[in-house]
């Protein structure tokens, strides 16, 4: 299975949609229930609500405010990549996002690709490849 910016179902672009998910924790909550076509817009909505909650390390000293620079790093360039209908996957969170995004109800929103996986973390919409765990 591949996931790939197609349809969604609130009206936008799935690019847009997963953009706009990507900018605080509420939307990403609205998106993520509301989608029920697009595994994209899916995939980045659970990411961003995990990374933004994630975030509440922050207020441990030290630790957590290096935590909140890398995280910041992080967000920024999901929000770019979504926008660009590209996937990226957060070191870590990303995994989640992507079982979560699979989850989709009546399976719709996804396309098979037989292509293994190339290693990079960031990966085009085309070149991902979930479902095959070698």
């Amino acid at each position: 299975m591949s996931l790939t910016p197609d349809k969604s179902s609130t009206g936008m672009e799935p690019n847009v949609a997963a953009g706009i998910a990507c900018i605080h924790w509420i939307l990403g909550l609205v998106f993520f229930l509301m989608e029920k076509e697009s595994r994209f817009v899916r995939f980045y909505a659970f990411q961003a609500m995990i990374l933004s909650l994630s975030m509440l390390l922050v207020a441990i000293p030290v630790v957590g405010w290096i935590y909140g620079v890398v995280a910041l790093v992080f967000w920024v360039i999901m929000i770019i990549n979504a926008f660009q209908g590209k996937i990226y996957k957060v070191p870590v969170l990303g995994e989640m996002a992507m079982k979560q995004a699979m989850n989709l109800p009546g399976g719709g929103g996804a396309t098979t690709s037989s292509s293994a996986a190339p290693p990079a973390s960031s990966m085009s919409a085309e070149d991902d490849d979930f479902g095959d765990e070698d």
